[in-house]
């Protein structure tokens, strides 16, 4: 089965196969790593705009299977506009500075007033 594939995609479309679909594995776990993440620094808008663009990235191949061909593009969007959605996210919780040691070392120090 598999040297038929090799035959019909190539050597190239083979790995650019394998490449692209552990690019989707790793972009939908690192979603869910960074939403566990910030919902554990208590990051709220972080772990919520995670979320929502986890439920994009996964809407897109779900919506261009199920639904007609003449919404297909609409869908696949969702998948591709999520990623760079996040991205831009980031960017401004970065430029925020919520990102900086000081707001992790105050949430460090809470949780462990809490546990005594």
């Amino acid at each position: 089965m598999m040297k038929k594939r090799v035959r019909i995609l190539g050597v190239f479309g083979v790995i650019s196969l394998l490449s692209y679909t552990a690019m989707v594995v790793f972009s939908l776990a690192s979603l869910v790593l960074i939403a566990a993440r910030a919902k554990k620094e208590q990051i709220r808008s972080l772990c919520v705009w995670a979320v929502v663009c986890l439920a994009a990235m996964i809407t897109g191949p779900i919506g261009t299977s199920l639904l007609p061909k003449t919404v297909f593009g609409l869908f696949e969007r969702f998948s591709t506009f999520s990623a760079v959605v996040f991205n831009a996210v980031l960017g401004i919780h970065l430029i925020k500075g919520r990102f900086t040691n000081e707001r992790i070392d105050h949430i460090t120090k809470k949780e462990q007033e809490d546990s005594k």
